[in-house]
């Protein structure tokens, strides 16, 4: 019986989130592995970002999720030019890259349920970022074509970049008239 428990043994999921040291430590991985990157944005005076720490990063099934990203924390106090690389205004922030497009962001506190929407939208955002290049270049043609704004546009908002994705979205209608 023991043999059988210890065959299993290595399918249990991690007991806490394994935490990259550094962002690059953690891009590095993600080139590797082809996982997505999780960044958390900290700070060690922050009262919710030590609330993520005791309540949402323990949780069971977000360290079991954990598992499916390349993870770093970031604290915002060291190391401002990655903060201002990313956009950080606040904290606690969490930023899910895939390749060098950013996925997903979340700003504020969020509870173990809603992390873990948020990060399975970012898996699922994988595919979708990873359009972004292509589409891109299509957009930008001359003439640009129609149906790559419109799916920009979409990617866009999916990843919820409404800042980019409403003027891409009008700009399609505009060109399909």
């Amino acid at each position: 019986v023991s043999a059988c428990c210890f065959a299993f043994a290595d399918d249990a999921p991690p007991a806490k989130i394994t935490w990259h040291t550094n962002l690059d430590a953690a891009l590095t991985a993600a080139k590797t592995s082809g996982k997505p990157v999780m960044v958390g944005f900290a700070a060690e005076w922050c009262h919710f970002c030590k609330q993520f720490d005791t309540e949402t990063y323990v949780d069971p099934k977000v360290v079991a999720l954990s598992a499916k990203f390349e993870c770093v924390k970031v604290d915002v106090d060291k190391e401002d030019a990655v903060c201002v690389k990313y956009g950080v205004r606040s904290v606690p922030t969490i930023v899910f890259l895939s390749g060098d497009q950013e996925a997903l962001r979340t700003i504020g506190f969020s509870p173990a349920p809603v992390l873990l929407a948020k990060m399975r939208l970012a898996l699922d955002n994988q595919k979708l970022v990873a359009e972004i290049p292509d589409l891109k270049a299509k957009a930008n043609a001359n003439p640009p074509d129609a149906a790559s704004v419109a799916r920009l546009g979409h990617v866009y908002a999916a990843t919820e970049k409404d800042e980019k994705a409403f003027p891409l979205l009008d700009q399609a209608a505009k060109l399909d008239q």
